[in-house]
């Protein structure tokens, strides 16, 4: 395919709940991950984020600098800011 810019070549992947049926999971996995992507949604390149049905996510991506894999875990509280895990 001709004319594909480069930053839609691997734009991640992303993990939602929902696999046993339930939408609820399934819809709130999503607004989880539109909270977290939406103020920069270029940060999230070539990231693979798993978002479970307890509200934690966790985020896997390279270290260029190292080349080492990373993952962070985060947990959304109700009513508070995304937490991380350390």
């Amino acid at each position: 395919m001709t004319g594909v810019s480069q930053s839609i070549e691997n734009p991640g992947l992303v993990i939602l709940p929902g696999a046993n049926g339930d939408q609820t999971d399934l819809i709130s996995g999503f607004w989880w991950m539109r909270l977290m992507m939406a103020h920069g949604p270029e940060y999230w390149h070539k990231h693979k984020v798993r978002v479970t049905r307890h509200g934690k996510v966790y985020r896997r991506f390279r270290d260029w600098k190292t080349g080492a894999m990373i993952t962070r875990r985060y947990r959304f509280a109700p009513r508070r800011n995304l937490m991380e895990f350390v």
